[in-house]
């Protein structure tokens, strides 16, 4: 089977070119453009499968390639909407000697305008069947969220400002169904996702560095329709092998997420946990603060509620965020740098650390001491932390004296677990000092089964050691 794909080398084109290099269970051959001013690459067309690369500037050349394939994909959030609508024009006039299915990808903003209808918002109480208080709902404001938008209200649906063309290319596309032996069809997509990101990178970048710049557009409970760009492959092979799909699909997840739910979602995850504020609209300056506005509620297509479709990210972009935070990453050829140094005094340890710790991991760098580490326990505002404050200033009153193995340990991964350290890597300063609090740190210990009792006691004996210091607490307060 000959596949075209328009601008392979975009970051729907690649998606699409990893999912469609086998439909019907046979190797396909894939044709592609490439976005204008990328030049060709011999090891990455061969890395997404693609065989021919094909040039727009002989128009006939160029049509001809398309109407040698039998499926054909243009991307909007990629391509020329004047070479959109050629392509669209010659297919509605050629002479087609075999069956050409045309999937054009368009997106939610098509739908941004769309005239919505609000429903009471489902409370939590509604969702586990407590009865509400019929003397307290007179006092309750009701909140309110969209009803949802099918598929079956395409004629009602319109567009942001900057999206008419292309919505004027989906009824382009649609018109062509009369056309015999062309089967058209028009995937709207909910904002994009995953493998490295276009719509959210600059949240995930500004994570990862850990800079304090995010804000939520007010008020910030506007719902956002998203979909992994995986699974809009994933429904175009569908609809290349199905030809009972109906010619509009809405592809979205069966997540319901605001914009408070992502922006927060996605810092919670990679950077310092923290409550984003939410700003007026004036005071946000991004490229994609229409699409961050949006507040719409789609319903996925029939194919997307079907059991057997193969889902990448069925439950939207928070519940798969470890997921979606390893495909950044690894996209973006982001890989923690973790460094151990340790020396005698006077070795030049902490100005090395400085130095690499500055020019590697970027604003914020994690150089970690143990002192520091152990800081930084004592400090936070827990009862675990004041009754560690108290075990250190005990300590001290004797020198050479230090905290528990188990207990350094447990302190130090703790830090080492967190969110920066986890993606940007850390240097971590004179600690382990020794063979046991190195292999304590870095080595897990493998239990055979006779260790489980043994294992079992010891957590016995720490539960005591730990009853026994509180009563001591008790005693001294």
């Amino acid at each position: 089977m000959r596949i075209f794909i328009n601008n392979a080398n975009s970051y729907v084109g690649k998606a699409l070119c990893a999912d469609l290099q086998k439909v019907f269970d046979q190797e396909n051959r894939i044709l592609g453009t490439l976005t204008p001013g990328a030049e060709a690459d011999a090891e990455l067309n061969e890395l997404m499968g693609v065989r021919r690369i094909v040039s727009r500037t002989d128009k006939q050349k160029y049509t001809a390639s398309i109407l040698s394939c039998s499926l054909v994909v243009y991307d909007l959030h990629s391509a020329d909407v004047e070479d959109v609508e050629y392509v669209i024009k010659e297919l509605k006039v050629a002479e087609l000697e075999h069956n050409i299915t045309f999937v054009l990808i368009s997106s939610a903003m098509v739908w941004a305008n769309t005239r919505k209808q609000y429903v009471p918002l489902e409370s939590r109480d509604d969702e586990d069947n407590v009865e509400p208080d019929p003397d307290a709902l007179e006092d309750v404001e009701v909140k309110k969220r969209p009803k949802e938008l099918t598929d079956a209200d395409l004629e009602r649906r319109v567009p942001a400002a900057a999206y008419e063309a292309w919505k004027y290319l989906e009824t382009l596309t649609l018109s062509l169904g009369s056309k015999e032996k062309l089967r058209p069809h028009v995937i709207g997509a909910g904002i994009l996702y995953g493998n490295g990101e276009t719509t959210f990178n600059e949240l995930f970048k500004a994570a990862w560095l850990t800079q304090p710049i995010h804000k939520i557009i007010a008020p910030g409970d506007n719902y956002i329709p998203c979909v992994h760009v995986r699974d809009v492959a994933r429904l175009t092979r569908v609809v290349a092998s199905d030809d009972t799909t109906s010619p509009y699909l809405v592809a979205v997840d069966h997540s319901r997420l605001t914009q408070a739910d992502i922006v927060q979602g996605i810092i919670d995850q990679i950077s310092h946990k923290r409550e984003v504020p939410i700003c007026p609209a004036e005071e946000v300056e991004s490229e994609f603060k229409e699409v961050m506005s949006l507040d719409i509620i789609l319903e996925p297509s029939e194919p997307l509620k079907d059991p057997q479709f193969s889902w990448w990210c069925r439950d939207g972009i928070i519940a798969n965020i470890e997921k979606v935070a390893a495909e950044f990453c690894k996209w973006r050829n982001l890989r923690p740098i973790k460094m151990v140094v340790i020396g005698p005094p006077g070795c030049g340890a902490e100005r090395l650390c400085v130095r690499v710790a500055d020019r590697y991991l970027h604003e914020e760098p994690p150089h970690l001491t143990y002192e520091q580490i152990i800081q930084d326990a004592c400090s936070a505002p827990t009862k675990a932390a004041r009754k560690l404050n108290k075990k250190v200033k005990k300590l001290a009153l004797t020198p050479g004296k230090k905290l528990p193995l188990k207990l350094r340990t447990k302190l130090v991964q703790n830090r080492l677990l967190s969110n920066v350290c986890r993606y940007r890597g850390y240097i971590l300063e004179g600690y382990p000092t020794t063979f046991a609090e190195a292999e304590a740190l870095f080595m897990e210990k493998v239990r055979e089964e006779g260790d489980e009792e043994e294992a079992e006691a010891e957590d016995g004996e720490d539960e005591g050691d730990d009853g026994q210091e509180e009563e001591e607490e008790e005693e001294e307060e």
